[in-house]
């Protein structure tokens, strides 16, 4: 008499395949993360068997590439989340260093914040933080310095000081205004 187990995963298959993740994947990509599912996590044999390799020297040059595609990573990572639960600060950290490196400057901004308020660096964005209900309409905050620019961890500054000397250097922290609060010296 065959006798029915509970999984003892916090998910469900039907979860998976109903993730952003699982549903952004090619069918060939798909495979893939299934072999490699089932497979006890082997990049080699999920290449091998996803995209019918000729030699295990091909599975494993190709499984470096798959596991490097940006869809297959999110995937990764969303798995990793459900049965290991969410990456430690330090781990956070590291990632966000690799995504600024990685990134072209203009993609970095967001990063950099995030960066900067997981280091301590700034306080957390208010706009990020949802609304209290106990405010119902909240009045608004005086702008002290309207039209005053708004700068990102990482930027760089130029001024020129009393004497007319340029100086130029890189925002290290801002306040919750955008202010720079630090600025190191480039020279």
């Amino acid at each position: 008499m065959a006798t029915a187990t509970q999984s003892t995963l916090p998910f469900s298959w039907e979860a998976i395949q109903d993730s952003t993740p699982w549903r952004a994947l090619t069918e060939q990509q798909r495979r893939w993360c299934l072999a490699w599912l089932t497979n006890g996590h082997d990049f080699a044999k999920a290449t091998a068997l996803a995209y019918d390799c000729a030699s295990p020297k091909n599975a494993a040059s190709l499984s470096y590439e798959v596991r490097r595609n940006k869809r297959v990573v999110s995937f990764l990572e969303f798995y990793r989340v459900l049965t290991q639960g969410a990456p430690s600060r330090e781990e956070q950290i590291a990632g966000l260093l690799e995504t600024i490196r990685e990134a072209p400057a203009y993609e970095q901004s967001r990063a950099r914040r995030l960066l900067a308020e997981l280091t301590g660096h700034i306080a957390k964005s208010e706009a990020n933080e949802p609304a209290s209900d106990s405010q119902p309409n909240p009045e608004p905050r005086e702008t002290h310095k309207a039209d005053a620019p708004k700068f990102y961890v990482g930027q760089i500054v130029t001024q020129r000081d009393g004497d007319g000397v340029l100086h130029t250097g890189r925002v290290l922290a801002v306040d919750a205004n955008g202010q720079a609060t630090q600025i190191e010296e480039i020279k």
